[in-house]
């Protein structure tokens, strides 16, 4: 995935297929926060610590954090997640509920 401040710009198909999104487009209208449930376990709400994220990737040029994500459908990728920002691409390590496993 590409991104700036102002959303997503480009996607694969895999992207896509993980996410639940039907197109490129529909997947790039949307805020990273709309494949995230409501809060993070910190407690913190997805779009304020997605903004955060992303700013400070923008800043520092890059940041490495646990994630929940959700599909569109809003049932759950997996429990927890590994992302790297780095400037403008997102990487997305799917881990499994069991941290390491690979799902």
């Amino acid at each position: 995935m590409l991104l700036d401040e102002s959303g997503f710009l480009d996607c694969n198909k895999a992207t896509l297929q993980i996410m639940g999104s039907g197109s490129q487009e529909d997947f790039c209208s949307k805020h990273s926060s709309d494949y995230s449930p409501p809060e993070q376990p910190c407690g913190t709400d997805s779009f304020s610590l997605a903004q955060e994220k992303i700013f400070a990737a923008m800043t520092t040029g890059s940041q490495h954090f646990e994630w929940i994500h959700q599909r569109c459908t809003r049932s759950k990728i997996n429990r927890q997640s590994v992302n790297g920002y780095h400037r403008n691409s997102l990487a997305i390590n799917r881990k499994s509920k069991n941290k390491g496993d690979a799902i």
